[in-house]
């Protein structure tokens, strides 16, 4: 049987969705989600909880994306290494990198 393909979102467009925000993104989301198909990384779902005003929103959020297919590397320390590493090089070759990003 073949794997269920997903997309992992990033944070930035969990907490648009969260605040209801009508964006390219948000829309591509919310057609995503009824069939399974948006996932979290670890790091992303950090993110968003750290996010919450409350505990009573803590509580909530976890309840929320614990239903959601999450994405963990085989190999944690490699991968978040290798994603630094990635970062360096892009800042490295095209300057500010949250300019690349805009």
């Amino acid at each position: 049987m073949a794997a269920l393909a997903v997309v992992l979102v990033d944070s930035s467009v969990w907490i648009d969705l969260l605040r209801d925000a009508q964006t390219a993104q948000t829309l591509a989301l919310r057609q995503l989600l009824p069939e399974g198909e948006a996932a979290l990384a670890p790091v992303i779902y950090q993110e968003i909880l750290q996010g919450a005003a409350s505990s009573e929103r803590f509580t909530r959020l976890k309840r929320y994306f614990h239903t959601l297919p999450f994405l963990n590397p085989v190999h944690p320390v490699q991968t978040w290494e290798a994603a630094a590493d990635l970062y360096v090089r892009c800042r490295t070759m095209c300057g500010q990198w949250g300019q690349v990003l805009h």
